[in-house]
């Protein structure tokens, strides 16, 4: 057969020197800030086209189309959500097998057969390209929505208004951008934030839907280029509450609601160093705190909202080296906490009565919580969803008071799935420094023996953020083939609290990488996976992970799965003008500092390519992508190809031209790239039939 030609960018090396040190980059050309380089997009045209004939040629869209038909059957007539009570109106949601888009509904308490449209976003979504309303709110008397729209993937959204008491109204639609949205008790007055050239949100603004055309008030404003600005209201309503946070540090302001042009007012002076979050029950004047500043792994106490004080506050509960507070919810008789143990997830509930607690049995210990809609203060009733790996799970209501657990929902499984045909299972696994590195795994009972089956590693290893092991459709179709499925909780993620994400960023980067390739070694030492049929799957800040592993192993990896991946991370990072860079610090470094642009040297994955075998790689990117800029995974695969040194045209480069860091939009297009994903790894790892 005929090889297909892979598009053969031109090489125009530049030099780069920092600290007396000097890398080459023959694609810095790539980068394209406004989107718009004809020569740029006329490459990823070309590779959008090879990758298609590629995928064609291979048979990967014959075994697409049929794992796709898979996919698309698990999925039911109707999806709906439970509603939930939100005011005077019970709110939910609706999917038909034939849309794309939810719609959102509610009725009235008084009248629940009498069923209110609120927005229909495949109506929206029927002229646009790229469609995702981002978020949306109602106003507490049920008149106004208020709702952002990404119509480009660029995340840059429009704020836009809706009567839903007057249908014959038009949409009001203004020249605002919204991130986080949040109505005044008013119910005219909306709070909103915005972002600022480097995609950080960092103000908050009042608009009037009553005199929308008027320029909007500025309630506050963060200057230092490493805080996030994000809004909320109080649990009780109440209260605005402004958080303010960075990777290390954390203020929060509040503003009463019924008087929304009151100045901000701070809870806690921000200190280097101590992170917390925060509840107002303004009733009884106790603030409710979540913070790091008596254990790193934080603790949760009440102290007085007129003058809140570290050293004269009541601990409720504290963390440990083996435990992490993880968050709160409150309500008037109530406190709902959420923790890890040694990286299994517990959800308590505690009395404020008496401040006795328990914990809400799960089926599984490894399977994972998700907190459902609760928007009533004074109520018994709290719900949530749990889910795992082998178990599609439900939605739950537990009557706080009796302990009495009732379902409310439980979630539609796949035609033909039998939950008890699959397992799942948590090892511990030896790094390169002996620390052991726990993993979640799933796999079907008549898998049989491991040493002639496939497996596909996922981790991600940033951020403290965790890999759950929850439950997904998209898995079925891998596990029914005989794969095993591994999620790998790394360092750098928070599995096992703070200080399991400290040992995985800054200049202990490396150990992520060091975690990931132990997970392969060890189970192809154990048999689990046949010698050449590992593969792996990471996105965004995973791909530093993955693409550091592929350098230093080029035999570890048969095949895999790169989406939007960060993979030049020295040239992002030297870069403070870029999206996001400045606030990154705290996670990455500052290649500013010597050792820290030392250590970057040593795993950046494009940095690092060298003239060896790679693994089938299905590398993805988003034209609009504002996390990650497009042409890293660009200028990756240019450079891959031109150094693997056997079948670099396995490399394979899809772009969204029509979407940013998360793909194109709609249900049948994440459908569409979940099928290929696992049809591009079945065709590569060989699993049974």
């Amino acid at each position: 057969m005929k090889k297909l030609s892979y598009p053969i960018p031109k090489a125009r090396p530049i030099k780069i020197t920092n600290h007396n040190h000097t890398r080459e980059d023959e694609y810095f050309w790539m980068r394209s800030d406004e989107r718009d380089n004809p020569e740029v997009l006329k490459h990823l045209d070309a590779e959008n086209s090879f990758c298609a004939s590629r995928m064609k040629s291979l048979g990967i869209d014959t075994h697409t189309r049929a794992i796709l038909t898979e996919m698309k059957s698990y999925i039911p007539h109707i999806e709906e959500s439970v509603p939930a009570r939100d005011g005077e109106y019970f709110y939910f949601y609706r999917m038909f097998d034939n849309s794309d888009y939810p719609v959102y509904l509610r009725f009235h308490v008084d009248h629940p057969d009498k069923i209110e449209t609120v927005l229909d976003v495949n109506a929206l979504a029927a002229t646009m390209d790229y469609c995702l309303v981002t978020e949306w709110q109602v106003s507490p008397d049920g008149q106004w929505l208020a709702y952002a729209l990404d119509s480009d993937g660029s995340e840059v959204t429009q704020l836009i208004f809706r009567n839903l008491w007057d249908t014959s109204c038009e949409e009001i639609h203004t020249e605002l951008s919204a991130d986080e949205l949040c109505w005044a008790a008013d119910n005219h007055h909306l709070f909103f934030t915005t972002r600022d050239l480097q995609w950080r949100s960092d103000t908050v603004w009042i608009v009037d839907v009553n005199h929308i055309h008027e320029k909007p008030i500025q309630v506050f404003k963060e200057l230092d280029p490493a805080f996030w600005v994000s809004i909320a209201a109080s649990q009780d309503g109440h209260s605005l509450l402004i958080s303010i946070e960075s990777n290390l540090t954390s203020e929060m302001y509040s503003i009463p609601m019924l008087h929304p042009f009151s100045n901000p007012q701070c809870l806690i002076p921000r200190s280097a160093g101590v992170e917390y979050d925060a509840d107002i029950d303004l009733h009884s004047r106790q603030l409710f705190v979540r913070s790091n500043i008596f254990s790193a792994n934080f603790d949760l106490r009440i102290l007085n909202s007129d003058s809140p004080d570290w050293h004269n506050s009541q601990c409720l509960c504290s963390g440990n080296e083996s435990i992490k507070i993880e968050g709160f919810n409150i309500f008037k008789n109530y406190i709902v906490i959420y923790k890890r143990v040694n990286g299994v997830e517990y959800i308590d509930v505690m009395n404020r009565d008496d401040y006795s607690s328990y914990s809400i049995e799960k089926d599984s210990l490894y399977g994972c919580f998700e907190e459902s809609d609760n928007n009533i203060w004074d109520t018994e009733h709290y719900r949530y969803a749990y889910s795992a790996l082998n178990d599609p799970g439900a939605v739950y209501e537990l009557n706080m008071a009796t302990k009495a657990v009732s379902i409310l929902k439980s979630v539609i499984c796949p035609p033909g799935f039998n939950r008890n045909q699959y397992t799942m299972d948590r090892k511990e696994i030896p790094s390169h420094d002996g620390v052991l590195v726990p993993v979640t795994m799933v796999y079907r009972n008549d898998r049989g023996d491991g040493r002639h089956k496939p497996a596909l590693v996922t981790a991600y290893g940033a951020y403290g953020d965790i890999v759950e092991p929850y439950f997904r459709a998209s898995y079925i179709s891998l596990l029914d083939r005989g794969f095993l499925v591994v999620i790998a909780h790394i360092r750098g993620g928070g599995y096992l609290g703070e200080q399991w994400r400290n040992q995985g960023k800054l200049s202990h980067k490396e150990n992520s990488i060091h975690d990931f390739i132990a997970v392969g070694d060890w189970l192809k030492k154990n048999e689990l996976v046949h010698p050449d049929k590992l593969g792996f799957s990471t996105s965004s800040a995973g791909g530093i992970v993955a693409g550091a592993a592929v350098n230093r192993r080029p035999g570890l990896f048969r095949a895999g799965i790169l989406e939007v991946p960060f993979v030049d991370i020295i040239s992002t990072m030297t870069d403070p003008e870029l999206p996001l860079t400045q606030s990154e610090y705290e996670e990455w470094g500052d290649p500013a500092d010597k050792a820290i642009y030392e250590s970057m040297c040593r795993y950046s994955p494009y940095d690092n390519i060298q003239s060896q075998d790679y693994p089938a790689l299905l590398v993805s990117a988003g034209l609009n992508d504002p996390r990650v800029g497009f042409w890293e995974p660009a200028k990756y695969v240019a450079r891959l190809r031109t150094h693997s040194t056997t079948s670099p045209e396995n490399i394979l480069l899809s772009t969204s031209l029509e979407g940013g860091h998360f793909g194109k939009s709609g249900r049948d297009n994440q459908y569409l790239e979940a099928a290929q994903q696992a049809a591009f790894l079945t065709t590569f790892l060989h699993p049974d039939p």
